[in-house]
């Protein structure tokens, strides 16, 4: 039960300071390790890891590829990450993690490689080699939910809503739209959630 959280800010001001302090909101997710990787000052990427699989402190996250081009963190389990490991070309593996073959699997085929994955997971991926592209995906069931605000200037994701609201410079407004779909339905449906401008991945 990993946590994490990111951001992407285009006018290059970010606060390391309080995005530790909102990584810390997320500390019960992961006891184990607790990693922030920064891209200049415009991209943080943080994570609280809960270790499984490779418990190694060579699998911690952010997890950063043999060639620094990709930057993931994860959060859950792929149950077929060792079938999928032997379908790729690449074998000069540093873990035994599924960390680590899902973003390879994406290094050498593309969005393409997450379609191969059976689990339970969300993550995002920052790739380097296509002017800092973000990718945020989640399992088809939802299990392992995602949300993410994003504006012109700014792009913030998080495991759990409470250290994307830290984030903000301002409290998020309630949707009323969503509250009436709880009231009727006893679920807010995704991509809504209780906050406007603040969505579920799906």
């Amino acid at each position: 039960m990993c946590g994490f959280v990111g951001i992407f800010n285009k006018d290059n001001n970010l606060d390391i300071a309080k995005f530790k302090s909102a990584l810390s909101l997320l500390n019960h997710r992961g006891p184990d390790s607790r990693g922030i990787w920064q891209y200049q000052n415009s991209i943080f990427f943080g994570h609280n890891r809960l270790s499984i699989i490779d418990t190694s402190s060579a699998a911690n996250q952010p997890f950063v590829s043999r060639n620094k081009d990709a930057v993931i963190i994860f959060n859950g389990e792929i149950y077929n990450f060792k079938t999928l490991k032997n379908q790729l070309s690449f074998n000069n593996f540093k873990t035994f993690s599924d960390t680590e073959v899902i973003l390879q699997g994406y290094l050498e085929y593309g969005v393409a490689f997450f379609n191969k994955l059976r689990g339970i997971y969300s993550f995002a991926i920052l790739d380097l080699r296509k002017n800092n592209e973000i990718i945020l995906v989640r399992d088809p069931a939802g299990i392992k939910p995602l949300y993410f605000i994003k504006k012109e200037s700014f792009l913030i994701f998080a495991s759990e809503i409470k250290a994307i609201k830290f984030l903000l410079d301002k409290n998020p407004e309630i949707n009323e739209n969503s509250i009436r779909q709880y009231l009727n339905l006893g679920f807010i449906p995704e991509p809504h959630t209780i906050f406007r401008n603040i969505h579920a991945i799906r």
